[in-house]
């Protein structure tokens, strides 16, 4: 390098200077860009209006096919719903009841699998107008 760039380069007198922050320039200022205008579809904090509403993206679900699905195997429609754990909670108890084959685990087999039909065909309702869904 030549004298006169060495003259141009900035003059640092001491550590200092590389220790600070370097000033505010919006055009490099990472922190404060929003490089995502749009709201997060799966943040659920994200709507103010309504705290009961959660924000998926998510396709509505016909209630009829989830309480026929739940009519032929237990707790079928929870999976159609996205509950997949309740799908298989529902299904074990069931699978329990039905193995210990006495007249009380049979009536109540019958009792889980009604109330299944009915929790499911409800829970639809809240999946497709976008409500959070209750766990069992």
């Amino acid at each position: 390098m030549n004298n006169n760039q060495y003259n141009n380069m900035p003059n640092y007198q001491s550590n200092q200077q590389y220790n600070q922050n370097p000033p505010y320039n919006p055009q490099y200022n990472n922190q404060q860009r929003n490089y995502n205008k749009q709201p997060n579809q799966y943040n659920l904090n994200n709507n103010q209006a309504n705290k009961n509403i959660v924000n998926r993206a998510y396709k509505k679900k016909n209630p009829i096919i989830s309480y026929l699905l739940s009519f032929f195997i237990v707790g079928l429609g929870y999976l159609y719903i996205d509950k997949a754990r309740d799908f298989l909670l529902v299904l074990i108890i069931n699978m329990i009841l039905v193995l210990t084959n006495t007249y009380v685990t049979d009536a109540l087999s019958a009792i889980l699998w009604i109330y299944t039909i009915f929790d499911v065909y409800s829970k639809t309702g809240l999946y497709n107008e976008g409500k959070e869904i209750p766990d069992l």
